[in-house]
């Protein structure tokens, strides 16, 4: 197993984390925001599927993993940012900050392997 593979699912196990995070600390009250943070921590989870040979090599799903999760986490973030204030919104917040940084991850994760060439 190579240390890139370990570093994509560290990341996408990060981004999964913080989208299960996000959702409980909402307790739910925000759908929309929601399902935003868990689509964004299940996308990176269809990249390592497919560099493992779990799932068919398909460029919309390649480039959904590599793309979809930053933006996703970040339209959630403004949702709990500008929504009704809450206590435990700021958690919800916070979560979707560490779900963006691991997306971020991700992709720098998975640039440095293909500059590289592994």
């Amino acid at each position: 197993m190579s240390s890139f593979f370990v570093t994509l699912s560290g990341a996408a196990a990060l981004a999964s984390g913080a989208a299960l995070w996000a959702v409980l600390a909402d307790r739910f009250e925000d759908r929309l925001a929601g399902l935003a943070a868990l689509t964004a921590g299940a996308l990176p989870w269809l990249m390592v599927g497919m560099l493992s040979n779990w799932l068919p090599q398909v460029k919309s799903l390649e480039a959904a993993g590599l793309f979809g999760s930053g933006p996703l986490f970040l339209l959630a973030f403004f949702r709990y940012r500008f929504g009704p204030r809450d206590p435990r919104w700021q958690w919800a917040e916070g979560a979707t900050v560490v779900g963006m940084l691991a997306a971020l991850g991700f992709f720098m994760a998975w640039a440095r392997a293909m500059s590289l060439g592994e």
